[in-house]
């Protein structure tokens, strides 16, 4: 057995070293998408994830070779780690940027000071059957203290975000479905904050070795199964209801609603004198515009001859850079379309993820309409 077990730690870890690149590749691909510091956070905490994998495989190499070095770098390892736990944490209220959400990040933040020089100088390994472990004994130390900590406040950010997805569901009576993804966020998040938390004191209570890698297993739950909507405005209970994009002519060259995605018309229009409508009901320049009203936010972008109109369910600082990403998208794939002489409708597979990470219980469909029959089926009504 003891033969085997090194080959099975070797096979866990880089199944995890692969898993974890994977995971930080698409997060990156994500993050250059949309600009969202969840996703930002997510990414380097997967990245981070990998280094600390890596660094274990090598403080195993090292081990088997005689190289003295091997406890250093096993150290750091685990000091990795928890960088990586400690960024997975941040990514959730940096992005909000709330007194309460600051005031976490910053208690959080001093038993992780504390830790990160103990791990290099104070933790106690031990070596049995070609493999490092840390050595654990029945007695509580300072360490223990500071991680509890640690893992308590990673506890609350979690709770936290958890909150926020339900009460947006009490908020908004037609997306029910965010209580269970408010579950599935507490859980999912949770089985990796509670898990790695309390798995050191199970061992210390056990005096017996545990695997390095358990808490990444554990934290592949919430990654492989995005408990949370990774856009915190989506989290805090707003989305868009209706995309549109119009062309020079006044033709909706890109359009999309909760109920339809829907290629649409403006007889008699150009875009001159629909930018001037705006621009004449919202008493403002209309290159780059928010209006607020009671229940909904209407944001539009002008560029390159092109006006795209969002409307949403509330204001929230990211949707101004959001509309501007997703203008460029919808800008550039109908240039494109023009230019290889297609006729049709389709709609960008980026803003299809997009659209379906939000309104997960949505299907694409397509059917004609109007611009007032579109505006009703989203539940929007600015005209009396």
């Amino acid at each position: 057995m003891q033969d085997i077990l090194p080959a099975i730690v070797f096979s866990s870890d880089l199944f995890l070293l692969i898993t974890y690149l994977g995971i930080s590749v698409y997060l990156v691909y994500l993050f250059r998408n949309w600009d969202e510091p969840t996703i930002g956070g997510w990414a380097f905490g997967s990245s981070l994830c990998s280094i600390s994998i890596g660094l274990h495989m090598l403080s195993i190499r090292l081990l088997n070779i005689g190289n003295p070095n091997f406890d250093t770098i096993y150290r750091l390892s685990v000091f990795v780690f928890y960088l990586a736990a400690y960024f997975f944490g941040l990514a959730h209220p940096i992005a909000r940027r709330d007194k309460f959400d600051l005031m976490l990040t910053g208690f959080i933040s001093i038993p992780l000071g504390f830790l990160l020089p103990s791990i290099l100088q104070d933790l106690e390994l031990q070596v049995l059957g070609g493999l490092i472990f840390e050595q654990f004994s029945s007695t509580f130390t300072t360490f223990d203290l500071l991680n509890f900590a640690f893992f308590g406040f990673l506890f609350i950010i979690f709770a936290r975000d958890s909150q926020l997805i339900y009460n947006a569901s009490l908020r908004n009576a037609g997306n029910s479905y965010r209580k269970s993804i408010a579950m599935g966020h507490l859980f999912a998040w949770q089985f990796f904050a509670v898990g790695s938390g309390f798995l050191r004191y199970i061992a210390k209570f056990l005096e017996t070795p545990v695997y390095f890698g358990l808490p990444f297993i554990l934290l592949l739950v919430p990654l492989l199964t995005l408990g949370s909507r990774p856009f915190d405005w989506a989290r805090e209970g707003h989305e868009p209801v209706l995309l549109l994009l119009i062309d020079q002519y006044g033709t909706p060259t890109y359009s999309w609603t909760k109920s339809a995605t829907t290629p649409l018309f403006m007889q008699g229009s150009t875009m001159a004198s629909v930018t001037s409508m705006l621009e004449d009901l919202m008493e403002d320049k209309v290159k780059s515009m928010e209006v607020s009203y009671e229940r909904f936010t209407l944001y539009t972008q002008q560029h390159m001859n092109y006006l795209s109109l969002l409307i949403t369910t509330g204001s929230h600082q990211s949707f101004p850079r959001l509309l501007e990403k997703i203008h460029m998208i919808l800008v550039t794939d109908s240039i494109k379309q023009e230019s290889d002489g297609l006729v049709g409708y389709k709609f960008p597979s980026e803003l299809e993820w997009l659209l379906n990470q939000l309104i997960p219980d949505h299907e694409f469909t397509s059917e004609s309409g109007t611009i007032k029959s579109l505006l009703e089926k989203s539940g929007v009504n600015f005209f009396g």
